[in-house]
């Protein structure tokens, strides 16, 4: 495969594209005739009759969409650093209506979500053929500066990255570190040009976010996914069908783009000369050595056919070279040029604090600490950024809701305001957090690691792990969401053996569940080992005595050398080695000594026999995928569940009695693995839901292997369910109302976990 690597360290700047010749295409069949009549045009006056509709602007830059004659050249000498000519495009060109003059707008409705367009953005007149270089340089500046209000460009990688797009003449890969601007390097060209870029995003909340910051710019950007109404779905759609549709960008997930609807919308599009780039954002999700794999993601590439001529621009903040290398052949990418740029980021300082090793509370350490990050600029008295008795902000991951809502309590009982993020609050409740702690009202979030993606809040000044995290990928990703500002922030792990044992578990049940897919068996050696990697590199990030950003550098293949001051090991070496030869000491050897995983087959392999729950879709044939933190809490309770079911099944055999018939309804289905275990003849507490019985089971089990973990790395999943079971019926047994079950149920957890944070194995009563 051809690949032009481009040097992202040259002192040369513009990028100019290169032309290719033109190659006339017959006009495409009308919608009608396709079968697509729901696609038809909208006339002039249907346009202006809709709700939203503006009036044209004067002096607005409209795209030519007359097809212009272009010559190839062997060879063009620039000055500026930009790919060789290696490509042929052919340009779709169609002709278009003429747009009715309309004498007085009509006034925008609060339906239409796009703000007034700017006249520096192209109008959805067609794709043109070619720019003019010196047209094209002029153009991106100006959309550079009145669009997204920069002076200039963050980097001169990501000025090389923007030029390089812009060309349209071929397909691109980048790879910039987490706050780079990877946004700009696709959202920038498609402004330049009058078609619409197809926006593929693996997170709704993702989108979100990146739809509302396009909005307040004034650029025409709508979202497709199954969180929308019936009426939010057909005034896009009417957009879309119009002769000269007001949107610019497109966000969908993979698992929307999909659908026949999609399908059929983007190729009427393209058929109208109206698609200006396919972007691919996450990319990482694409490969099986990515940290966040996604299935759906692997039928990108077949969407090719819709648009076939229409550049690609996949992106990505997380991809060592075989990731990389992934991406590209998944994707398809043809004669892809890449930008990537060094993973050191010199402003964040890389620490990790052994919890088994501090002196006291390792809350009240971590206190102490964010205490310090948050003031340590108050002394400068920056004027305007001050907001209560703090500067800045920062982030707490924690592995489950228990813990955030945990952390939140003892943060706000110290005096330090906190909040907390999870999939377990409403929509409402988490836009309402996620405001408050943007505008600096709150200054620490407690969350769940599905908190941050597409945030750009830039005085995030320390991210903290309370947890070691699976892979060092996602932690890269994760903790460089501090400093976005280029100001000093911080990125702590804390870390214990009972930490990395849980982990240790954790992976060790993602593997089986690999083991359960019914995909090749190349492709469940491929998973195994991505999964190894990525632990085993995360595992020696906190375990090892070597600079963080070099371990940084060689998990994603870009030599690093000591960064000298910015990380713990390079600014005490001495107390780091003294740090880990004690935590040693206290360790037991690595889970994997080559090859299986160690306890891997003590772990109950029937947990895993399904494989990995799959996203069920919806009316509307979207993935429910579509937001991770409600994915993960939801696979996990049907790990729960099939566990109960399991173990169940195997009692009533043993005892001689038929199973229960299966009932052609999932949700009845559900319920009944449930009561399987939790119903105990008549209803003894009034008003106590199954559901909520089924949670604080689910905590209980959950507690208990974190306890187990302490003392070995494996123990029997059935064993905790069993134990969760009979802590949970006996408090039931014993309750008359929901106050007392509940009241209960929270001491008997907090028993389970003081035991564990004592270092004792929980015995139960």
């Amino acid at each position: 495969m051809d690949q032009d690597v481009v040097i992202l360290d040259s002192d040369e700047e513009d990028q100019k594209p290169c032309s290719s010749k033109t190659i006339k295409q017959e006009t495409a069949a009308t919608n009608t005739a396709n079968g697509w009549g729901f696609l038809k045009r909208l006339t002039s006056k249907d346009i202006m009759a809709r709700p939203g509709a503006k009036a044209e602007k004067k002096g607005s830059v409209k795209a030519v969409s007359k097809p212009v004659k272009r010559e190839i050249k062997e060879e063009e000498e620039e000055e500026d650093v930009k790919p060789a000519v290696n490509i042929v495009r052919e340009e779709v060109v169609r002709k278009k209506r003429k747009i009715e003059p309309k004498e007085e707008p009509v006034e925008e409705t609060p339906a239409a979500s796009a703000a007034p367009t700017h006249a520096a953005i192209a109008e959805n007149t067609g794709v043109v053929s070619a720019i003019d270089p010196a047209e094209l340089k002029r153009r991106v500046k100006e959309v550079l500066t009145t669009v997204f209000k920069h002076k200039d460009f963050k980097s001169k990688h990501q000025k090389q990255a923007v030029h390089a797009v812009a060309t349209r003449n071929r397909d691109t890969f980048v790879s910039f570190p987490t706050g780079a601007g990877k946004s700009l390097v696709y959202q920038l060209p498609s402004l330049v040009y009058g078609g619409i870029s197809i926006v593929i995003s693996p997170l709704i909340a993702l989108i979100t976010d990146q739809v509302a910051a396009c909005q307040k710019k004034g650029i025409g950007c709508e979202a497709v996914n199954s969180k929308l109404t019936l009426a939010e779905k057909q005034r896009i759609f009417e957009d879309l069908r119009s002769d000269q549709p007001r949107t610019k960008l497109l966000y969908l997930t993979p698992e929307g783009l999909a659908t026949d609807y999609l399908q059929k919308i983007i190729r009427s599009l393209y058929d109208r000369n109206l698609v200006a780039y396919i972007i691919v954002d996450e990319a990482h999700c694409v490969t099986h050595w990515g940290h966040d794999f996604r299935p759906d993601y692997l039928k990108l590439k077949s969407i090719r056919k819709l648009a076939p001529l229409t550049p690609w621009v996949a992106l990505t903040a997380t991809a060592n070279t075989k990731a990389q290398e992934d991406i590209i052949k998944q994707l398809d990418l043809k004669k892809v040029q890449i930008f990537k740029t060094s993973t050191f980021r010199d402003n964040l300082f890389y620490d990790i604090i052994m919890k088994d090793l501090v002196q006291g509370s390792s809350e009240d350490h971590m206190l102490r600490f964010i205490r310090r990050c948050l003031r340590m600029d108050v002394e400068k008295k920056e004027k305007g950024k001050k907001i209560g008795d703090w500067i800045g902000s920062g982030i707490v991951y924690c592995r489950t809701r228990d813990e955030c809502e945990q952390m939140a309590m003892s943060f706000n009982n110290a005096g330090m305001p906190a909040l907390v993020y999870h999939a377990g609050l409403s929509p409402k409740i988490r836009d309402e957090v996620q405001e408050k702690w943007m505008k600096n009202q709150v200054p620490v979030i407690a969350a769940t690691i599905a908190f941050g993606m597409g945030i750009d809040k830039p005085d995030v000044r320390f991210v903290i792990h309370w947890t070691c995290p699976s892979s060092l990928s996602a932690y890269y990703q994760e903790s460089g969401r501090a400093g976005r500002d280029g100001k000093r922030s911080y990125c702590r792990v804390y870390y214990s053996k009972a930490d990395r044992n849980f982990c240790n578990f954790l992976v060790t049940k993602e593997l089986n569940m690999v083991k359960g897919k019914k995909i090749s068996e190349e492709a469940k050696a491929e998973q195994t080992q991505a999964i190894k990697a990525g632990f085993e590199a995360m595992l020696d990030f906190c375990e090892k005595p070597m600079c963080r950003h070099s371990a940084f550098g060689k998990y994603f293949g870009d030599p690093v050398a000591p960064c000298e001051k910015h990380c713990d090991m390079c600014l005490h070496p001495e107390e780091v080695r003294k740090t880990v030869d004690n935590y040693q000491a206290l360790s037991s050897n690595r889970p994997w000594g080559g090859g299986k995983p160690k306890g891997e087959k003590d772990v109950d392999e029937e947990l895993y026999g399904g494989g990995k729950p799959g996203g069920h879709r919806n009316e509307d044939g979207y993935s429910q995928y579509e937001d991770s933190s409600e994915q993960i809490e939801r696979q996990e309770r049907e790990k729960i569940r099939n566990v109960i079911h399991s173990e169940f099944a195997k009692r009533r055999k043993a005892n001689g009695l038929s199973s229960r018939p299966s009932s052609s309804s999932s949700s009845a289905a559900d319920k009944d693995r449930v009561t399987l275990v939790l119903q105990d003849g008549d209803w003894k507490v009034p008003n106590l839901a199954l559901d909520r019985r089924e949670v604080v089971l689910n905590s209980f089990r959950e507690a208990l292997e974190a306890n187990s973990a302490v003392f070995t790395a494996f123990s029997s999943a059935n064993e905790h369910v069993s134990t969760a079971a009979q802590l949970e019926k006996e408090i039931f047994t014993a309750s008359k109302t929901t106050t007392t079950y509940n009241q209960k149920c929270a001491m008997k957890l907090h028993q389970i976990k003081k035991a564990t944070k004592d270092m004792q194995k929980f015995e139960k009563s």
